[in-house]
């Protein structure tokens, strides 16, 4: 008999946190349910972990793959294998709280839904203390006009940007013909094929995953490539709103508002890369030329950050968007604590007006 839930992970090299992920699956209050865990390559510990809980609890299956391929060739695999009525994905150093499943699960079904998803705590893991805030969403059922009028906010809130805090439905995904694509960020472009024409969605409005956003050690930077896929992750989302036809006034601004603060995080990227000057130079001009950045300085909506940021963007101003990014950078790396803490804060209040 097929499970109702088919919960499928791909693992590199997390022997540390693997261990609190798969307790955290197989210790939930609902029960009916498939773990599938890929063991992509790893060269630690990690897979003897997998297979010491797969010996223990029938419920888990082992892809054991001798080398390392890309996750999203992995997690392919997994949804391959899969056999339940709905698809949860979780990232194998994340955890869930105890009664994630049970919620969505019984959320999803009791609407049919093809679609639900719930809020999510952010985890900064310092040496000696862990920063954590909720990402909490407005709690509701969606018809397929309602949702594609509301989306925008949980896009810019990042729920519907990754694929871990989700029940989808395994029926619809493959219908569909929904898979992960083959790009090192792939989460993004999983989500807008799947909300690209669902009809039924609820949102569970608590936080109910964990994800460990940064780790000791680990600066959220230097990617050299992050500049080309956030603009590949907005032309998606754009030809998402293009083919609902969705595009009012208000939705613009929202998208705006969230792409002005992806090139915030690409300019600290770039600047404080290791590339040369020239190369960041380079860099930073195709972000002031590219259609989106324009879109963005466009239809930001009014307020005093965004706008700021959206002059010095306009401004094409080579040394101001240096000294912009390095000084984020550096209170990033030198006071983690504080940034954290301002982070927490933020979204606090964010939660505080999108739950009134």
């Amino acid at each position: 008999m097929s499970p109702s839930v088919s919960v499928i992970m791909s693992a590199y090299n997390t022997e540390t946190y693997i261990e609190r992920c798969l307790k955290s699956v197989l210790q939930q209050s609902f029960t009916d349910l498939e773990l599938i865990v890929v063991n992509n390559g790893s060269t630690d510990g990690t897979g003897s972990v997998i297979h010491e809980y797969a010996q223990k609890d029938s419920r888990v299956f082992v892809i054991d793959l001798e080398q390392n391929i890309a996750p999203s060739s992995a997690l392919n695999m997994a949804m391959d294998r899969a056999d339940g009525e709905y698809l949860c994905v979780i990232d194998s150093d994340d955890w869930i709280e105890q009664d994630m499943l049970t919620t969505l699960y019984s959320r999803a079904s009791s609407r049919m839904a093809q679609l639900a998803y719930c809020g999510f705590y952010m985890d900064y893991l310092l040496k000696d203390r862990t920063y954590s805030f909720d990402i909490c969403l407005k709690d509701a059922d969606y018809t397929q006009m309602e949702f594609r009028q509301h989306a925008a906010e949980d896009i810019t809130r990042m729920a519907l940007t990754v694929y871990w805090n989700k029940l989808i439905r395994l029926d619809y995904i493959r219908t569909h013909g929904v898979q992960f694509r083959d790009t090192k960020m792939f989460d993004h472009h999983f989500n807008m094929d799947i909300i690209r024409d669902v009809e039924i969605v609820s949102v569970v409005g608590k936080p109910l995953y964990h994800y460990i956003r940064a780790r000791e050690g680990s600066y959220m930077g230097s990617n050299p490539n992050l500049n080309r896929k956030k603009r590949e992750h907005f032309a998606h989302t754009m030809a998402v709103y293009e083919h609902w036809g969705a595009l009012d006034q208000g939705t613009v601004g929202k998208l705006a508002a969230y792409q002005l603060a992806q090139l915030v995080r690409c300019v600290v990227d770039t600047v404080n890369g290791k590339s040369t000057k020239s190369s960041k130079n380079n860099e930073l001009k195709t972000i002031f030329d590219d259609q989106w950045t324009k879109f963005a300085i466009d239809n930001c909506p009014k307020g005093l950050k965004s706008a700021l940021f959206a002059i010095l963007l306009h401004s094409r101003n080579y040394t101001l968007c240096r000294l912009f990014g390095l000084l984020v950078g550096s209170f990033q790396r030198c006071m983690p604590g504080t940034y954290y803490t301002m982070r927490a804060a933020i979204a606090q209040k964010r939660a505080a007006e999108v739950t009134k």
